[in-house]
């Protein structure tokens, strides 16, 4: 396990679209968009995510062929403000797509915009550390790779003395797994809490 670099974010966002195209979030997202031009929607919009959290927080591959992707960041990074420039590059991307197409993706975001917000975090947590973007390659699942990203991730919000560790999902079946986690994830972050 590593972090990545930089020149390393494009590969990353397009591991990370393969997994996640086929989850309830990216599907409410890209419903009624064209599967192909969806992948290259969803590895841009990635791509611009991950520039920004390669410098303030962390992403972690499990090897050189990415079969696992881990990202994190600390929530006083998560601001509008400090994300305004990732934003506005994103922005001039989507307005580069056909308004018609636009409009379904906006419409399908809304619910997903609802569960990504910041309010939450102020609400139930003090200083916590937001964990992004998890995924395995299909057929890497069950084979411990889950369990060394988790435990690395959570020792780097350990290690900056993040009080809770965020875990959010819109993919009912991730919640066993986050849950089996749970108790490594309390051990290995030490006084830091699963939220």
């Amino acid at each position: 396990m590593r972090k990545v670099e930089q020149n390393e974010i494009r590969a990353v966002a397009a591991f990370m679209a393969e997994q996640f195209l086929e989850k309830e979030e990216l599907q409410t997202m890209f419903d009624g968009i064209e599967p192909v031009k969806a992948k290259k929607i969803a590895v841009a919009l990635i791509s611009f995510e991950l520039m920004y959290i390669v410098r303030h927080g962390d992403i972690c591959v499990y090897d050189a062929d990415i079969s696992g992707a881990i990202v994190g960041i600390q929530y006083q990074y998560t601001s509008m403000f400090r994300r305004l420039p990732m934003i506005l590059r994103g922005n001039r991307y989507l307005n580069s797509i056909p308004k018609e197409e636009l409009a379904v993706i906006k419409k399908n975001s809304a619910t997903v915009s609802e569960v990504h917000s910041r309010n939450w975090f102020q609400k139930y947590c003090k200083n916590p550390y937001y964990l992004v973007q998890f995924g395995i390659a299909k057929d890497k699942r069950g084979t411990g790779i889950a369990r060394k990203l988790l435990a690395q991730i959570f020792d780097r919000a350990k290690q900056r003395g993040n009080e809770y560790i965020v875990v959010e999902t819109l993919t009912a079946s991730n919640v066993p797994m986050y849950e089996h986690f749970g108790g490594d994830a309390l051990r290995a972050a030490g006084s830091a809490q699963l939220v």
